[in-house]
């Protein structure tokens, strides 16, 4: 049998770069255009025959896509010349496992230097073996697209749920026709500042590290990516909260009001314990009658019409999406009166978001066990061969017809 031999990527491989093509001169076609981080478009003509690797070189940084059929990668990529004929599939893998999402040339524009991805030390398999790796690791690849397009599902599933319930409620009773649109009978109109307080937030000083050493959980728009939160990517000290920012209590909303974040949906979140938060967001704390409310209805009555605040945004001067204090404040939602319907609406939400919960673990978990894999069979840490092959051609069959 063949040995494994010591390399380097560039001595495997040349990165070329791709060709511009503006969206305005593309025609209508059946050829992929790729761009950094993956197709951009379509064009009547290919550049480059398929297979082929393509690797983010502006922008999304490393970044790797494979095609199976001609294609147009713009000049934001590079294309890979498979100098030493690799199975195009080993290569995919190995070079989306070689870290070139971190090699970033940190000039005012990220880029990947090729000299860079050269010096990447790499180990070759002989031909048959690369085959068998490509073939493991595609067979788990599709496993997590399978996972994550169910995932996409059940959160579409979870927003529809929260959009019918707010639309004809959940009993699918009389309608009332109103100011946004027809709502159940029996459900009233309400202001966010007729329901909340709005607080704002802020940032400690960064010059004062023990501000930035502590358990409580500091928001930015960043952490506003599910509907309800438990931790955010910083934190700093009950110190850090008195001096600059600002307590909002379990059950509260935060709502980004400024940040690029608006501009691809409504960053809106309740959270499911204490936390601070900064200057680009907003805490709106339920109040009076209204407190005995849970918050994860307002927020599903603020998500439900995202398309009505989403209009409001206004960019600041230096193009940053803002939603101003007064819309907020004025942005009318469905209420319902009856606490118990309104328990309903937060249950049937509720239920969606564990269903979301369970595929976003078994995502992550999938996305662990390819990572790992992919590591040690492509450092020989891991021989294919005590991968049972065979049975690849069943698991091989049952993704291909799920994702159909």
């Amino acid at each position: 049998m063949s040995k494994w031999r010591d390399s380097t990527l560039g001595g495997e491989i040349e990165l070329l770069y791709g060709k511009a093509l503006p969206a305005h001169v593309r025609a209508p076609g059946d050829f992929v255009v790729y761009g950094s981080n993956g197709p951009v478009g379509v064009h009547d003509v290919g550049l480059i025959d398929g297979p082929g690797i393509i690797v983010g070189r502006k922008g999304s940084v490393g970044e790797v896509v494979y095609s199976s059929e001609r294609f147009w990668p713009i000049d934001t990529t590079y294309y890979v010349k498979n100098r030493s004929g690799l199975d195009w599939r080993y290569l995919y893998h190995l070079l989306g496992a070689s870290g070139l999402t971190k090699l970033n040339s940190h000039s005012a524009v990220p880029g990947l230097n090729r000299a860079d991805a050269y010096s990447i030390p790499v180990r070759v398999p002989p031909p048959s073996t690369q085959v068998d790796i490509a073939r493991v690791l595609d067979c788990l690849s599709s496993a997590v697209e399978l996972e994550t397009r169910t995932l996409r599902a059940a959160e579409d599933l979870v927003n529809a749920t929260i959009s019918v319930s707010f639309g004809v409620g959940l009993n699918g009773g009389a309608m009332q026709e109103t100011s946004i649109g027809p709502i159940p009978v029996g459900w009233e109109l309400r202001t966010i500042s007729e329901l909340c307080e709005i607080w704002s937030g802020g940032t400690p000083r960064k010059s004062v590290p023990e501000f930035w050493v502590g358990e409580i959980p500091w928001v930015s728009g960043k952490d506003l990516k599910r509907p309800v939160i438990a931790d955010a990517i910083d934190h700093i000290s009950e110190a850090a909260v008195d001096a600059g920012s600002r307590l909002a209590p379990e059950g509260a909303v935060l709502l980004l009001v400024r940040g690029m974040g608006l501009a691809k949906d409504l960053p809106v979140a309740t959270v499911a314990r204490p936390m601070a938060f900064n200057q680009d967001v907003k805490a709106l704390v339920l109040k009076g009658a209204y407190s005995s409310y849970p918050g994860r209805l307002l927020r599903s009555a603020i998500y439900a019409g995202r398309a009505r605040m989403l209009s409001q945004i206004v960019p600041s001067a230096h193009g940053t999406m803002t939603l101003n204090l007064n819309d907020v404040e004025t942005f009318e939602v469905a209420w319902p009166t009856d606490i118990h319907e309104a328990m309903a609406v937060v249950a049937a939400a509720d239920a969606g978001e564990h269903k979301v919960a369970v595929h976003r673990r078994r995502v992550a978990v999938l996305e662990q066990l390819l990572a790992a894999l992919a590591d040690g069979l492509l450092s020989e840490a891991i021989d294919v061969r005590d991968v049972d092959l065979s049975m690849l051609s069943h698991v091989d069959q049952g993704l291909e017809e799920a994702l159909v």
